[in-house]
């Protein structure tokens, strides 16, 4: 055989080039050739059979492919067992489909509704691994079938979301527009393996509220979920308390609640507007969080206690970032000893957000049992912190977080906050040779 027939595209070419369809079907002639073409070498055969493969008689199109006018599929005749015998060796090799909306050619729901029914198997494509449904309406994110895992897309109208929260394989969710209309899928646990909520641009809390009822039978791991700048905080406290009833209370790791950007609260900052000890209690039954970023208008009115027990309620905390918006804050009752308990009970803090009120006077480290080191925290932001001996707070801080660096407050506390972060390094370097030396056993 000729060096250029060993060429598949030559090959696929030549196939083409046969005379064409007829509206939709092969002529006699093209058949025969086809065939006799697919029997010819393996090399033929392949191109021959996949456009025989098309039975003549099933489907016509309606239409010039040339033009901008509508292009119409037609069934002949029902669909048997025959039709699918030469598809179905192909389709089950395929790795990776494709699809794309055609403003050309738009095919309605009832035609994939037709073709599932007619379909001999279970799976048209059971080898896939990747499918890209490339679509312009939303409507056709119903059809997608009980194998899918994941969607990131804008967003999900009503029906289409209900649809998701029946599919029993689904783990993860990203949308990345805000939703307009709330969820009001029919009853029946919805969402049950969803373990990935993602929602990237600002929602109205009420649909917040209605979408988490729907994650009540779900293991949720992950969820991201900005509400408005300037959300009341009794309404902040509702997406907290909705989320305590989910069975995520052993599974969830990563929960942020905050808007988008922090922005100037008008006027003084009132306890009102600020978020309870008992509004965040809820949140305490989350055993296994690793990363939590919390937001309300005037911060969190917490004291010491209520820190003690959310670090032991959230042993394997990571990261910690409780803000508030830009220059408003209530006056903080949490103190630096509030810090001793976060060291002692969560080992792995590595990144802290809260306000403090470091003007009381700088707890005693020596009346400890045991010396008391925490070897994570690396950053600790301190927001509008009031502080009034900065080199008595960086020698305490640096003796329980050694490993700190970064210290950042805001506005007018800026500057004593920033001799804080200064004299860290100093004091590292100062204590790690008292140790050099102390293992040499020199004083």
């Amino acid at each position: 055989m000729h060096r250029t027939l060993q060429i598949p595209e030559i090959i696929a070419s030549i196939c083409h080039e046969i005379p064409p369809l007829s509206r939709g079907r092969l002529h006699r002639e093209t058949s025969a050739t086809l065939a006799a073409l697919a029997r010819t070498c393996k090399a033929f055969s392949g191109p021959a059979l996949n456009i025989l493969c098309m039975p003549e008689d099933l489907w016509e199109f309606i239409g010039d492919p040339t033009s901008s006018a509508p292009i119409e599929l037609v069934l002949r005749r029902p669909v048997v067992l025959s039709d699918w015998e030469r598809l179905l060796v192909y389709t089950q090799r395929v790795k990776g489909f494709s699809y794309y909306y055609d403003d050309n050619l738009d095919c309605p729901l009832n035609f994939f509704k037709v073709l599932r029914l007619c379909l001999p198997h279970q799976y048209l494509f059971p080898s896939i691994e990747t499918l890209n449904w490339i679509v312009k309406k939303i409507r056709y994110f119903c059809i997608l079938s009980s194998f899918v895992e994941k969607l990131t897309l804008p967003c999900l109208d009503r029906v289409a979301l209900a649809h998701v929260a029946q599919l029993p394989t689904f783990v993860s969710l990203t949308l990345t527009d805000p939703i307009i209309a709330a969820p009001n899928p029919p009853g029946g646990h919805h969402f049950a393996n969803l373990q990935f909520l993602h929602i990237r641009d600002t929602t109205a809390v009420d649909v917040l509220l209605e979408l988490f009822t729907l994650l009540l039978h779900s293991p949720v791991v992950d969820i991201l979920a900005p509400f408005p700048n300037q959300t009341p905080s009794p309404k902040i406290a509702q997406l907290y308390a909705a989320l305590a009833p989910s069975p995520s209370r052993t599974s969830l790791s990563i929960l942020k609640l905050r808007p988008k950007s922090r922005q100037r609260l008008p006027g003084t900052a009132t306890a009102a507007e600020c978020i309870s000890s008992h509004q965040l209690r809820p949140l305490l039954m989350f055993l296994h969080l690793t990363s939590v970023t919390l937001c309300a208008p005037a911060g969190f009115d917490l004291n010491d206690a209520t820190v003690g027990d959310m670090a032991r309620a959230w042993p394997r905390i990571k990261s910690l970032h409780l803000y508030a918006s830009d220059y408003a804050h209530i006056p903080s009752k949490v103190t630096l000893g509030a810090l001793i308990l976060l060291a002692r009970h969560c080992p792995e803090l590595s990144g802290l957000s809260l306000t403090l009120d470091a003007t009381a006077p700088v707890p005693d480290l020596e009346t400890e049992n045991e010396r008391l080191r925490q070897w994570r925290l690396e950053s600790l932001g301190v927001s509008l912190s009031p502080i009034a001996a900065p080199l008595a707070v960086a020698v305490f801080l640096s003796s329980i977080f050694p490993e700190l660096k970064w210290v950042r407050g805001d506005d007018m506390q800026y500057k004593s906050w920033a001799e804080v972060e200064k004299a860290l390094p100093a004091l590292r370097k100062a204590r790690a040779e008292e140790e050099h030396w102390f293992r040499r056993g020199q004083s």
